[in-house]
């Protein structure tokens, strides 16, 4: 399977979004644009953030451990 859509943000980190995560809002929009159903989709990220973005979705998801962020708001050095 080939991906269908890439969603990206358009904002700062420090503006806020509806489209920002953990809010769940840019998976939906990218389920609902693929013929692909959410329990079928699949969100790679590395952070809590991302994870509890898939998890609202529901969808499957993979943490990729780059040993950049342990818990959202705490960056390892």
């Amino acid at each position: 399977m080939q991906s269908q859509d890439i969603k990206y943000a358009t904002f700062l980190p420090e503006e806020e979004s509806l489209r920002a995560k953990p809010l769940p809002t840019m998976l939906q929009e990218a389920v609902m644009d693929s013929p692909v159903e959410a329990s079928a989709a699949i969100m790679i990220g590395d952070t809590v953030s991302d994870m509890r973005a898939a998890a609202a979705v529901p969808c499957r998801r993979i943490l990729v451990l780059t040993g950049k962020v342990l818990v959202d708001g705490a960056v390892s050095s």
